[in-house]
């Protein structure tokens, strides 16, 4: 979708493979996304092979799209799930930056389906990757995009709390001096993914090669999806990373009066997971189990598909 960054885009991929593994479906990504196939590949070879034909047939096809976004109208969640589970229609072009009320993620997601490039590999700073990183986001615009835990104050306790050898990912390089211990790559300037605003160096080099900044951007994500622990402040970038591979993180909010660290859980943990969109019912026990936004014509679908008869309440 236009306007949204890597962190957007890497949720919606999410989403979408969650619900391929719901309904038995395969996932195609569009070779429209070519800064994600510069940087990782299927670990099916055959198929992204499988996958192009169909691509070219369906991409395009704007009566089968579904639309999951955080900034539009929430799906009809009986609608969405029949769609899915249609077998007479054999894809959906599905266009998505997050899944309607997060269910848990399987152990090791991301792995399962994709592994890094060679070209990916080959820019990795580090040998073996880094256990603790902490990403520290720099806004895009002061006053109408602040973000907490950005201040010096934090900045000092983050260094003097966390591991010597923690690894520093940040859209700001001048951070850099403030963890002169800590790793980090060697950028000078770093490109925004979804506009053409840079941080770092002087304006004359920010016609650099854009595959180099790409590369440098997915090395940035891979570093924080491969982590054991990582402590960030506001980002979906991050936020994406994180949540495709369950890693133990927290959100960085400041510093308490007594000095100490403001930490907080991700947003999924704090919510509480939401049953599959496949298990949900209309008539569920609990509220996060039902069904939300359906409509009487849902009914019966839904009647047909429990092959019995029950008392259906629509909300």
């Amino acid at each position: 979708m236009k306007g949204q960054g890597t962190g957007n885009h890497m949720n919606g991929l999410l989403a979408t493979h969650l619900l391929a593994l719901e309904f038995n479906r395969t996932v195609c990504v569009s070779p429209d996304y070519k800064e994600f196939h510069l940087a990782f590949r299927s670990r099916q070879p055959a198929l992204q092979e499988a996958c192009d034909p169909i691509i070219k047939e369906y991409n395009d096809n704007v009566n089968l799209r579904i639309m999951l976004n955080n900034f539009g109208k929430p799906p009809n969640e009986c609608r969405l799930q029949q769609q899915l589970a249609d077998r007479k229609q054999p894809v959906w072009v599905i266009l998505a930056n997050t899944y309607p009320r997060w269910p848990e993620v399987p152990p090791n997601f991301f792995f399962q389906y994709y592994e890094p490039t060679p070209a990916l590999l080959a820019w990795l700073p580090y040998p073996q990757s880094p256990h603790t990183v902490v990403h520290l986001r720099t806004p895009d615009k002061h006053g109408a995009d602040d973000r907490a835990g950005l201040d010096n104050a934090t900045f000092a306790m983050l260094y003097q709390t966390l591991p010597s050898d923690t690894f520093l990912v940040t859209n700001n390089v001048a951070w850099y001096d403030h963890f002169p211990t800590w790793q980090h790559p060697a950028w000078t300037i770093v490109q925004h993914t979804a506009t053409s605003r840079f941080w770092g160096d002087t304006p004359e080099h920010h016609e650099t090669n854009r595959a180099v900044q790409v590369l440098q951007m997915w090395v940035d994500w891979f570093t924080i999806l491969s982590a054991q622990r990582v402590y960030h402040t506001a980002s979906d970038y991050s936020h994406s990373a994180i949540h495709w591979q369950n890693i133990d993180a927290r959100i960085i909010q400041g510093v308490y009066p007594n000095g100490t660290l403001d930490l907080v859980h991700e947003s999924w943990i704090r919510d509480g997971l939401t049953p599959r969109l496949v298990d949900r019912t209309i008539n569920a026990t609990t509220e996060k189990g039902e069904l939300r936004l359906c409509k009487e014509d849902d009914l019966s679908w839904l009647r047909k598909r429990k092959k019995k008869s029950v008392a259906y309440i629509v909300r």
